[in-house]
């Protein structure tokens, strides 16, 4: 079996707090045990909907997908970053 890892995009889930930070989570699908390994990804930085975010993660929790053979992982991933589009940072005119 060819192996393989991607974001499941159904999965994402943004949110932000009151004092600017961001909560990112969202699922990887992976052949590999655990995320990031094969092909190696920083999961610490990435982009969704234009905006880029950056921060660390603060939970991740791996499970097999039943019934999968040769076995395939899901690994749930909480992130806590900051994020800046395009246009970042704002305010500022030059």
């Amino acid at each position: 079996m060819e192996e393989f890892e991607f974001i499941d995009c159904a999965t994402i889930s943004i949110s932000y707090q009151q004092n600017g930070l961001a909560t990112v989570s969202f699922t990887v699908v992976s052949t590999e045990q655990e995320p990031g390994v094969n092909p190696p990804r920083d999961y610490t930085q990435l982009t969704f909907g234009g905006v880029d975010f950056k921060g660390f993660i603060t939970e991740v929790s791996s499970s097999i997908i039943p019934a999968s053979v040769p076995a395939v992982f899901e690994h749930q991933i909480t992130l806590l970053a900051t994020g800046c589009a395009d246009d970042c940072p704002r305010g500022i005119s030059l």
